[in-house]
C-alpha cells in the first residue's frame, strides 16, 4: 500500500508538472522539493519513482531528475481516450426518451458561468477547475459515475497542452463558447449538434498543437518522422 503522504506529494508534484510550474527539462532535487513541501525525501522519492513510472519525470546519470518533456504519442493517446470516452457518454446520455434533468443541465451552466468569471480573472488555473467539473457531469449523465476519472488518469500528457494554450483570455472565451454549444446541444437533447461540438472541442489541442510547438520547441520530445504536427510546424 503507498505511504499517504507520498500520495499527497505525488499529487502535488503532479500538479505542479501538468500547470508547468515545473516546466519541461526543469531538474528536480528531492531535497528542494522535501524542504518546499515541508516532509522528509523518503516520500518525495516514492512519489518521483510513481512519476518516473507514468512518463513525467526521467532520471539521467550525470543530470539527476529531470521534468519530461511532452511526449506527442502520450499527447494523442490521451486525446483519442478523451474523445472517445466523452463522446460515447453523450451519446447514451441523449439515446433515451427521458431528457436530461434540468438540475444537471442547471449545474453545467454554473460551471460555465464560473468558467467566464475565471477568463474574466485571467485565472487559467480555476478556469481548468470549473472546465473539469463540467465535463465530470456531462460523463455521468451516461450513467456511468466513474468514466471521468478514468479520462482523468489517462490525460496528464494532455494536460500540460492545455495550460500551455490557456495563455490568454481570447483562448479561455472561446473555449467557454465551445462548452456552451456542447451544454445546447444536450439540454435541447439534439444528438448531432452535442457530438459536433464535443467532437471539435476536444480536438482544439490537436489544432493549436503545431503554433505550441513552434512557441515552445523545448517542452516537447522529437517528433516522429511523418507526425503532422512535425509537417504543419
Amino acid at each position: 500500500m503507498a505511504d499517504p503522504l507520498a500520495t499527497t506529494v505525488h499529487a502535488r508534484l503532479v500538479s505542479d508538472i501538468v500547470t508547468l510550474r515545473f516546466t519541461p527539462g526543469q531538474a528536480l532535487s528531492e531535497n528542494e522539493l522535501a524542504s518546499e513541501y515541508g516532509v522528509s525525501r523518503t516520500p518525495v522519492r516514492e512519489a518521483v519513482q510513481r512519476l518516473r513510472q507514468a512518463g513525467l519525470v526521467e532520471v539521467r546519470p550525470q543530470s539527476g531528475t529531470l521534468v519530461s518533456k511532452v511526449d506527442l504519442a502520450r499527447f494523442r493517446e490521451a486525446q483519442f481516450v478523451r474523445e472517445t470516452l466523452e463522446t460515447a457518454c453523450i451519446e447514451l446520455a441523449l439515446s433515451g426518451s427521458t431528457p436530461v434533468a434540468a438540475r444537471d443541465i442547471a449545474a453545467m451552466r454554473r460551471e460555465i458561468s464560473a468558467q467566464r468569471q475565471c477568463a474574466a480573472d485571467r485565472d487559467p488555473v480555476g478556469f481548468v477547475r470549473h472546465d473539469e467539473a463540467m465535463h465530470r457531469i456531462i460523463c455521468a449523465l451516461s450513467g456511468h459515475e466513474n468514466v471521468w476519472d478514468t479520462i482523468a488518469q489517462s490525460k496528464v500528457h494532455l494536460d500540460r497542452v492545455r495550460h500551455m494554450s490557456l495563455v490568454t483570455q481570447d483562448v479561455m472565451r472561446m473555449l467557454v463558447r465551445q462548452h456552451r454549444a456542447i451544454v445546447d446541444g444536450i439540454a435541447t437533447a439534439n444528438r448531432k449538434v452535442a457530438l459536433a461540438a464535443a467532437r471539435q472541442h476536444t480536438r482544439e489541442t490537436l489544432r493549436v498543437l503545431p503554433h505550441l510547438i513552434a512557441s515552445h520547441p523545448d517542452y516537447f520530445s522529437p517528433m516522429p518522422a511523418g507526425d503532422p504536427a512535425a509537417d504543419s510546424a
